[in-house]
């Protein structure tokens, strides 16, 4: 009934369950107490001194040190996806259900906007270091043993909008991206950069964003099968992709292989590969 496991300090780490989080020892293994007032808790995000379990439509904000919930935020759909600012003021919450992104301040933990993405069931999202752009899609990881969805393989898509500004401030600009745009990334040193992964195409599209909010794929090249997962780091010199199967996971460099003028792909600079 585990689903996520989270450390909190040198002594201890919090386990996700169905019966609500455990905190547990972190030397021992042994369990210290249990937030029963959090059930059915999924995921689970440190955000400064509080952490967000995530729950069918709705998120518990536990106090690290004293390990009680401090406040319920419920959004009313189940959660898929978060994505915190770099400054900790904003989280981003994605509900595929919903088809919307709530966006949630952590100075008083309460939803201060929604952004509605039309018959899009959006899933991954992502959060750029100003905490002026964000990402995301409406790409799918399904089930062991099934296909991706018609809509996610044949029509995928991407959206970029500004969470600093009201929802009816801005246009939500829909970039088509066919193949199943399974995650996204933002390059933290390049905000107007970033990266997706196609699961159907075992692909990574590098896409720039438009002064008009549109994204223009710039480059693309190929990974290990069926990625589903895609970190930047290093100042963005680095990508990690994991891919489902082959139990892969490649470590690209960002960086062009030559500096002249027509070599914009990057160099795989590791792979780890277990048989298929």
């Amino acid at each position: 009934e585990v689903s996520d496991v989270l450390p909190l300090d040198a002594d201890r780490f919090a386990v996700a369950s169905l019966r609500g989080v455990y905190i547990q020892n972190a030397r021992t293994g042994s369990p210290i107490s249990l937030v029963s007032d959090a059930p059915h808790a999924q995921q689970l995000y440190r955000i400064g001194d509080v952490v967000y379990a995530t729950a069918p439509r709705r998120i518990y904000v536990i106090d690290v040190g004293t390990t009680e919930v401090r406040k319920t935020v419920e959004v009313g759909h189940p959660v898929s996806d978060v994505a915190i600012g770099a400054s900790g003021q904003r989280v981003l919450v994605s509900m595929p259900m919903g088809k919307a992104v709530a966006v949630i301040s952590t100075d008083y933990h309460a939803e201060v906007a929604r952004f509605h993405f039309g018959d899009d069931h959006v899933g991954p999202v992502a959060f750029d270091g100003s905490g002026e752009v964000a990402l995301t899609t409406n790409g799918q990881i399904p089930l062991a043993g099934l296909r991706a969805s018609r809509e996610a393989t044949r029509f995928g898509a991407m959206y970029a909008f500004d969470p600093e500004r009201l929802p009816s401030e801005q246009d939500r600009v829909r970039t088509g991206l066919a193949g199943n745009p399974a995650d996204v990334a933002i390059a933290p040193d390049e905000a107007h950069t970033s990266y997706v992964l196609l699961r159907e195409e075992d692909t990574v599209v590098k896409l720039e964003r438009q002064p008009n909010g549109a994204l223009r794929q710039s480059a693309r090249w190929k990974t290990c099968r069926q990625p589903e997962e895609i970190e930047v780091v290093q100042r963005g010199r680095r990508a990690v992709v994991r891919c489902n199967m082959g139990k892969a996971i490649e470590i690209f460099s960002l960086e062009p292989a030559n500096t002249g003028p027509t070599n914009n792909g990057p160099t795989r600079a590791a792979a780890d590969h277990e048989g298929d």
